[in-house]
């Protein structure tokens, strides 16, 4: 009794930390996030890789428009969300 005792005193002496779930989602989000921009950086070396030849029979002779950096980083934080959230959107 007297051992079970100084356990109970030394168990009981110090207060369990509480346990934070939004800093293990926000650390998932995060490790989501650079998934999809690592995706990204290996797709954007695919397309500097490839040569493209205009196709001017079909008349997209025009250059594409270049999104906005803030523009990549929201869409993938909306990615990395969804995909927290269990809904998976494929498009894009």
């Amino acid at each position: 009794m007297d051992r079970h005792a100084k356990v109970c005193a030394k168990v009981f002496k110090e207060k369990r930390p509480k346990f934070d779930t939004s800093k293990v989602r926000n650390a998932e989000i995060i490790q989501e996030m650079e998934k999809l921009e690592g995706f990204a950086k290996h797709q954007y070396k695919q397309k500097k890789n490839k040569k493209e030849i205009p196709n001017s029979a079909s008349g997209n002779d025009r250059p594409l428009k270049k999104i906005p950096k803030w523009k990549k980083e929201s869409e993938q934080l909306r990615k990395a969300l969804m995909a927290g959230k269990g809904k998976v959107e494929l498009t894009g």
